[in-house]
């Protein structure tokens, strides 16, 4: 998280101008959420291909509306893996859109 804002700072130290490159800067940002999304929907499919495990696992998380509850839920394995590959995806489109 560090690498950012110091890349910042040395492209404002050493006066560099990026505006001519501002189009292609976006096209490679484009390009690379494309390909993340595209990952991440590849392994959902991935994951919906084994339904034919039908494993039971117990899976605990805290919930951040009440600090310190913890729930547990059972999922099998292919339906826990294709919400874990949801969360990716939605991550991945609200980077998209900032």
């Amino acid at each position: 998280m560090l690498v950012v804002p110091c890349l910042m700072m040395a492209v404002k130290f050493l006066k560099l101008d990026f505006a001519p490159y501002v189009e292609q800067l976006r096209i490679g940002f484009g390009c690379a959420c494309a390909l993340t999304l595209g990952v991440h929907f590849l392994v959902k499919s991935i994951a919906a291909a084994g339904k034919a495990d039908a494993t039971e696992i117990a899976v605990t998380t805290t919930n951040p509306m009440k600090p310190g509850e913890k729930e547990t839920k059972t999922w099998t394995i292919c339906n826990y893996d294709q919400a874990e590959a949801l969360k990716k995806v939605k991550s991945g489109l609200v980077a998209c859109a900032w």
